[in-house]
């Protein structure tokens, strides 16, 4: 216990001395940490990376769960080399390097192709390759966030060809007409500010759902698909003040363990 106590207090020390040296160097140095990490938590680094930063840990082990990786393992040895920290609220932290580092390395999967990278979480890069139609199955995760205004709505034929998408996150997004369309390998997708005529079909393998502030009611066809959706783990529904009830689909779920939260309450029950 006392050696792994001083290996982690000496991985600390290496990384504020990377503080003091040139960005070029600090990126070459924590690479060989990067490096050495096996592909499961190479994953997981870069999911943190791109998009999780922030995000508490057992909801963010859900998704990794769902897409076979070994989250607990995977975090506490991207722990011991201090490339994430767990913070005080249970949430995810990664030095600002460390995320940069992330980040360069899905750049660097294709310096001029976008829809060949693994994950875009820039909002203009992400609808460059959905309204462009150039989106591959190399793209596993994707951010939008259409606060700002403007006449973009997004289209479900963008997302035809990503047939490997793991992680979708939506913010503000419009819709024209009626968006239906199937999401197989979606692990998380978080939509606040839901549209009603959105309709997320084929969530089999969805782990976690956010629709908060959504503008759904109690019928909206959506819910069917969750009702079905046998591998979702979270739901959070807070701020959704259109549904005067809530639909009664927990039955139908067979989960082990399953975490609901509307409004300010959260509720935790157990199959």
């Amino acid at each position: 216990m006392e050696r792994n106590s001083e290996e982690v207090d000496k991985r600390k020390e290496t990384v504020k001395k990377l503080t003091k040296i040139p960005d070029d160097e600090v990126q070459k140095k924590l690479r060989i940490s990067y490096d050495g990490l096996i592909h499961e938590e190479r994953e997981i680094f870069l999911d943190i990376a791109c998009f999780f930063i922030g995000m508490d840990k057992n909801i963010a082990c859900y998704i990794w769960d769902g897409s076979d990786f070994s989250p607990k393992a995977g975090i506490e040895n991207l722990r011991l080399k201090s490339l994430v920290k767990i913070g005080e609220e249970n949430e995810l932290k990664m030095h600002d390097q460390l995320r940069d580092l992330g980040r360069e390395i899905v750049r660097q999967e294709s310096l001029k192709e976008l829809g060949e990278r693994s994950r875009l979480w820039l909002h203009d890069e992400a609808w460059e390759v959905l309204s462009t139609k150039t989106g591959t199955r190399k793209v596993e995760g994707l951010y939008f966030n259409f606060s700002s205004p403007n006449n973009q709505c997004l289209i479900s034929e963008g997302f035809a060809t990503m047939t490997k998408l793991r992680l979708l996150q939506v913010e503000h997004a419009k819709v024209s007409g009626k968006f239906v369309h199937s999401f197989s390998e979606l692990r998380w997708l978080s939509w606040k500010r839901c549209p009603m005529n959105f309709i997320p079909s084929n969530l089999r393998k969805l782990c976690v759902l956010n629709l908060s502030y959504s503008y759904i009611t109690e019928s909206w066809m959506g819910w069917n698909y969750i009702k079905v959706a046998e591998n979702l783990k979270v739901l959070d529904l807070s701020g959704c003040d259109k549904i005067s009830r809530i639909p009664e689909f927990s039955a139908n779920l067979p989960l082990e363990e399953s975490m609901f939260k509307y409004d300010t309450f959260l509720v935790q029950w157990w199959q």
